[in-house]
């Protein structure tokens, strides 16, 4: 009867040996990553500022300060008159948008989560659990 040996790491099979590899490399990217720094908040994009416009390019490069950006101004009561009562399709979310001349609009559902920042310039539309707008707000 031939004689047990016990297993070396060489005489693994080639398939775990690989999976070891894998393993520690997933690993030690994962760890590299936690160390990468977020970048700062004037580093990111944000969907709110509008793209420059050539005659803004040109007042900067001349070294002139550039005017700010108009800022958005929402009125939520016209959009209310128009929107209560109606059944909350794209249509009549887009006429609330644009009624309360907000640049973005959110749908609100009963018992949703949402988030509490203020942020000028978007409508909310609060609808019931039949989709009918019930109110609409701005922020």
């Amino acid at each position: 009867m031939p004689s047990r040996t016990p297993r070396r790491f060489a005489d693994r099979p080639t398939l775990q040996r690989l999976l070891a590899a894998a393993a520690l490399a997933g690993s030690l990217s994962l760890a590299l990553s936690a160390c990468a720094g977020t970048p700062r908040a004037d580093e990111m994009p944000s969907s709110t500022e509008p793209a420059p416009s050539p005659a803004d390019s040109a007042a900067i490069a001349a070294g002139e300060p550039a005017p700010p950006p108009p800022r958005p101004h929402c009125n939520a009561e016209l959009a209310q008159a128009h929107a209560a009562g109606k059944t909350a399709d794209t249509a009549t979310v887009e006429r609330a948008r644009v009624d309360a001349g907000g640049d973005v609009v959110r749908v609100l559902k009963p018992g949703q989560f949402v988030t509490k920042e203020y942020r000028e310039g978007r409508v909310n539309v609060y609808v019931d659990e039949n989709n009918v707008v019930i109110s609409v707000s701005c922020g």
